[in-house]
């Protein structure tokens, strides 16, 4: 072929010495398919390992479980083994209330719990959490706020915003309507703040909540759990409504304790 003088003879030459044989075509397929098949072979074995990493993190937090539950019932004992060997020792002093020591026993006060977290208008902390955990400091630390007035200032203080507002008319001595206790004032706030349809949302994000290969077991199990006390899941059914929402693999691996029931 005679070269014009554009050069498009020699410009179809070079397309053809570059474009490659049949069989440098297939030997490129096959490549491809042993580098598609090893990629599919890597990514079987991050599943895996990722299901493994799960099973681990169930097995420590059950360990933890057990460990926080060991540690608990050790210092139970120590404190009834300090005040069997004082009541032993001190056989006289049981019934007399005017010793220092058997005084300063009775009157000690409970551990001062953390404070419930602040509350203003539902959007940063539910006040279905808040609730919760107030009314546990208020329980667990009964005997650091003895008298309505103590409670009523307590409550009063973890609340800012909208809340102190709705408090502000009934909190003075001399209003119509005070209220007569911490009690008043939660119920209160439940009937402003509260989310009456609460229940019917958190049984329809239990029933779509599934877990995926990215999630961590510990999160996961925490989502679930709050959800189902909200959405007021039987104990019964949550079981096998737990393993149906984990991946595959990790079903297989938890099988055994699904069929315990």
């Amino acid at each position: 072929m005679k070269k014009n003088p554009n050069g498009e003879g020699s410009s179809i030459r070079e397309r053809r010495q570059k474009t490659p044989t049949r069989e440098r075509f297939h030997e490129l397929a096959r490549e491809y398919q042993n580098l598609k098949r090893k990629v599919q072979e890597l990514e079987d074995e991050v599943t895996v390992l990722h299901s493994d990493k799960i099973e681990t993190e169930i097995v420590i937090e059950l360990l933890t479980q057990e460990r926080d539950e060991a540690i608990a019932h050790r210092d139970i004992a120590i404190r009834e083994r300090g005040d069997l060997a004082f009541r032993l020792v001190n056989p006289q002093n049981q019934s007399s209330s005017s010793t220092p020591m058997v005084d300063a026993i009775t009157n000690r006060k409970t551990t001062k719990m953390p404070d419930a977290p602040m509350f203003s208008d539902g959007k940063k902390v539910r006040f279905e959490t808040w609730e919760t955990v107030i009314r546990q400091k208020l329980e667990a630390n009964a005997d650091h706020y003895p008298l309505p007035v103590h409670r009523k200032l307590y409550v009063q203080s973890r609340c800012e915003g909208k809340a102190q507002l709705h408090f502000a008319p009934r909190m003075s001595s001399d209003s119509s309507n005070a209220y007569v206790d911490a009690e008043d004032m939660i119920v209160h706030l439940k009937t402003v703040f509260a989310n009456p349809n609460r229940r019917a949302e958190a049984y329809t994000a239990y029933h779509k909540l599934i877990m995926t290969p990215k999630d961590h077991f510990t999160d996961f199990l925490a989502e679930f759990m709050q959800l189902a006390e909200e959405a007021a899941v039987i104990e019964e059914n949550r079981k096998r409504d737990l393993y149906s929402k984990l991946p595959y693999l990790l079903q297989s691996q938890v099988m055994w304790a699904v069929n315990q029931d």
